[in-house]
């Protein structure tokens, strides 16, 4: 994945808060985390339902998380939280990055909300990887190591539905 500069993270916020894009403070697992809520529109174009949007680059280069508009609001937060502990608690390093967020994030999160994320979130992955294969790595600004996470990311949240049923 893409590593920014502070000085790439601050010019892209100016952008979104300059263009009038609405923010907001994800409360989730001990953390609040500032995010921009993004047009659903930006994510149809390359075939996605939802989406995520990030730039981070060192810890203390801080961070841009933002969220498609269309989210459902229960489970907003907490992909919020997913895309912030990805990359500012587990780090670009870290090959399954995705996986440790989503096993946090469902660590506090249960019944019919835990179901609602892990349905969303999986088929987002989906969308994902089918973005991948249809246009190549290059296209979405990933490598194979992130593919493959995404895919051990999107097992465990299958699994863990097929599990529960």
């Amino acid at each position: 994945m893409i590593r920014f500069t502070r000085e790439q993270i601050d010019e892209q916020r100016k952008k979104f808060q300059d263009s009038g894009r609405s923010q907001g403070v994800a409360n989730f697992g001990g953390e609040l985390i500032d995010y921009f809520l993004l047009p659903a529109e930006w994510g149809r174009g390359k075939g996605l339902t939802n989406f995520l949007f990030r730039m981070t680059g060192e810890p203390d280069a801080g961070y841009i998380v933002g969220v498609s508009d269309n989210v459902p609001e229960q489970i907003r937060d907490a992909y919020v939280f997913s895309e912030w502990a990805e990359f500012m608690r587990y780090g670009l390093e870290d090959r399954d990055k995705a996986l440790h967020a989503e096993q946090e994030v469902v660590s506090n999160l249960s019944g019919e909300v835990q179901s609602e994320y892990r349905i969303n979130k999986a088929r987002m992955y989906f969308e994902i990887l089918a973005g991948v294969r249809r246009d190549g790595l290059k296209e979405w600004g990933f490598n194979i190591s992130d593919v493959k996470g995404f895919i051990r990311a999107k097992s465990f949240l299958e699994n863990l539905g097929r599990n529960k049923q």
